[in-house]
């Protein structure tokens, strides 16, 4: 009877011990997190790029440190290396609209126009009122010549109060003719804030 009130006793501490490692764990996993962010947003890609390789090194599933990960390697003109890290962002967690909107406009600065309008589409679905998704879709049809298609979408994020929409429906859109003077403005740079938190 003793030995087997020892069993469940050493039995009922390895459970305990696990739980509280698991639970440690996970912990160290979202302080990296929450610090890689801060490092991210304050300019600091280096600091912010070990603590994401921290978290993956604790939890290699944990998709929005995919994502953050993906904002740096934008900011740092790695188009390819966002584009791989949204990947498995989404493979991971679907629901991570901004890993769309980043697919997005990284598509967008390599020049890959159709596959940018896809991923903003796929953006715009899952956050129907994202006025600059629009505005970036607009810029990605007036590339592929769809200046009509652009205007739309320019239109779109006007009557969402996006003001850089409402300067480029003013110059390619009252007068056609301009329309192949496309400027060579970058996107806006990654909301570095979206889904991080």
């Amino acid at each position: 009877m003793k030995h087997l009130f020892f069993l469940k006793y050493i039995f009922t501490l390895l459970i305990f011990s696990f739980l509280g490692g698991c639970i440690t764990t996970h912990q160290g996993a979202e302080s990296y997190f929450r610090s890689g962010s801060i490092k991210s947003q304050e300019g600091n890609y280096k600091g912010a790029m070990k603590d994401f390789k921290r978290v993956l090194k604790i939890n290699p599933k944990h998709a929005k440190a995919y994502l953050g990960r993906s904002n740096i390697k934008y900011n740092l003109k790695n188009y390819k290396g966002a584009i791989e890290d949204c990947s498995t962002a989404i493979r991971l967690n679907p629901e991570l609209t901004d890993a769309y909107f980043n697919l997005g406009i990284s598509y967008y600065e390599l020049k890959r126009y159709k596959k940018a309008i896809a991923e903003f589409d796929r953006s715009i679905k899952r956050r129907p009122q994202d006025a600059e998704a629009y505005y970036l879709r607009g810029k990605a049809k007036m590339r592929m010549g769809n200046a009509s298609g652009a205007c739309s979408d320019w239109q779109k994020a006007v009557g969402m109060s996006y003001t850089q929409a409402a300067e480029m429906q003013k110059k390619y859109c009252t007068n056609k003719p301009n329309a192949n003077k496309m400027l060579e403005e970058a996107p806006a740079q990654v909301r570095e804030t979206r889904d991080n938190e």
